[in-house]
């Protein structure tokens, strides 16, 4: 009777230590998956922050290169006034023998 419920005293006590170490698994499994999700959300907040940096360089290249265009055109508009208004001149004073 007494070797009985020793044994399963003895029983109940492994059961229990199952049990915790069980349940310390469980934690640390959790544990170990909140760390791989922290560290996903991370890379992927980086990632998204470099690709918002390089839309937002490749928008300043895009506004430089526009600029440069339009600045290039004038320019060219301004020369070829010039250019004209020398013309003008040149035939007006072939033609106008006062000057």
């Amino acid at each position: 009777e007494e070797e009985d419920e020793e044994e399963e005293e003895e029983e109940e006590e492994e059961e229990e230590e199952e049990e915790e170490e069980e349940e310390e698994e469980e934690e640390e499994d959790e544990e170990e998956e909140e760390e791989e999700e922290e560290e996903e959300e991370e890379e992927e907040e980086e990632e998204e922050e470099e690709e918002q940096q390089q839309q937002q360089q490749q928008q300043q290249q895009q506004q430089q290169q526009e600029k440069n265009k339009n600045k290039n055109k004038n320019k060219n508009k301004n020369k070829n006034k010039k250019r004209k208004k020398k013309k003008k001149k040149k035939k007006k004073k072939k033609y106008d023998p006062h000057t």
